[in-house]
């Protein structure tokens, strides 16, 4: 007995040939498709017979594990692994009906990899292929239900820090799990003057009104969502009086300006919450602006208050002193006059105001008054 031969030679099938008894044995058989085994036979006289054996290899029945696939989280990486059996196939595998979840990757050695970004429930096809050889490939599928669930969604800082008005504010929100979201208000209102970004979550702007505000901002992952509930204070910045009191003196007939200045610099509402400006005196509410002439003497005393559009506001007391101004009567000389005939001249004072005159020394000629108006 002479030394066996497989056709095809491919290493898809392997024999062993007994030498004392001419028993062939197959040790393997790796590849489907039909095989002749040769075995020269050589008599005692010499004469050599081909004794041939016909081996038809088939396909044994191949398995897809597991029977069912856990679920899946969205965002969160699935790391589940399909095999087949029997073992030795050298299986590839492939999605060939239906869809695996956005996201979500079968490769050919069975593994999954990426994270779903869709919640939902898919029905899919998986087809493992192996045993390759002369007569074709072996298959065998498993319809598979995957079922993606939605993450517990949490918004991150739980709390907001406090804003200023004026003041730019920028903060950001942020979901885990990690993954895509889209960002939203769902209840309540931003203070005014800032924005939420629907893609990164951040908060941005310069807050324009004061006061306390409450929302619900929602993070979004294709039908997931979580939620969190915030109050943000914007605080009023501190305002302050740049003019300080008491005021420079005014004279009484004298024209008086004066500006009240107001930082930070913005646009301001004035008013006079306690006191009196002085007679003649008034203030304009929209520039803070002091102005007129004074028509009485004395100390005055007041509180001014600067108010903001956003509703902050600040106060500052004031004095403010109106002296007499220095008078002088006119002409300096009088004209002469003539006994018997008729005298009319009028007397004046400067500055321009209301004046009462008197004689305070000597004596008129007789004849001659001095009334009260200065004639």
């Amino acid at each position: 007995i002479g030394s066996v031969s497989v056709t095809p030679n491919n290493g898809g099938l392997g024999v062993l040939l007994n030498q004392s008894n001419g028993v062939v044995t197959i040790l393997n058989a790796l590849q489907v498709g039909t095989y002749t085994v040769t075995v020269p036979i050589t008599d005692n006289c010499g004469a050599t017979t081909n004794a041939q054996l016909v081996v038809t290899v088939v396909c044994p029945t191949i398995t897809v594990n597991p029977a069912s696939l856990p679920n899946a989280t969205i965002n969160t990486a699935y790391g589940q692994v399909l095999t087949a059996s029997p073992a030795g196939g050298n299986y590839s595998f492939a999605v060939t009906s239906g869809l695996l979840p956005t996201g979500l990757t079968l490769n050919g050695n069975g593994s999954f990899s990426g994270a779903p970004t869709q919640s939902g429930t898919f029905n899919f096809r998986v087809t493992a292929t192996g045993w390759a050889g002369i007569g074709g490939s072996c298959t065998a599928f498993r319809d598979y239900t995957l079922t993606v669930l939605c993450p517990t969604i949490t918004l991150a800082p739980a709390s907001l820090p406090n804003g200023t008005v004026g003041t730019a504010y920028n903060q950001s929100v942020a979901a885990s799990p990690a993954g895509t979201y889209s960002y939203s208000v769902t209840s309540g209102a931003l203070p005014t003057g800032l924005s939420l970004n629907t893609a990164t979550g951040a908060l941005t702007g310069t807050p324009t009104t004061s006061g306390t505000f409450n929302f619900t901002l929602t993070a979004m992952a294709g039908s997931c969502t979580g939620s969190q509930s915030y109050t943000l204070t914007v605080a009023c910045p501190v305002i302050t009086f740049t003019t300080a009191s008491p005021l420079p003196n005014a004279q009484a007939g004298v024209a008086y300006t004066q500006t009240i200045a107001v930082s930070p610099a913005g646009s301001y509402t004035f008013s006079i919450l306690t006191g009196n400006l002085p007679p003649g005196l008034l203030l304009n509410p929209a520039t803070g602006v002091l102005s007129g002439t004074a028509t009485a003497t004395g100390t005055y005393n007041f509180t001014l208050q600067a108010q903001a559009g956003s509703g902050c506001s600040a106060t500052q007391a004031y004095a403010l002193t109106v002296s007499c101004p220095v008078v002088t009567v006119n002409p300096a000389t009088l004209p002469n006059g003539t006994v018997g005939t008729a005298y009319n001249q009028t007397v004046s004072a400067t500055p321009t105001g209301s004046y009462s005159f008197s004689k305070s020394a000597g004596t008129l000629p007789p004849g001659l008054t001095l009334s009260a108006a200065g004639v």
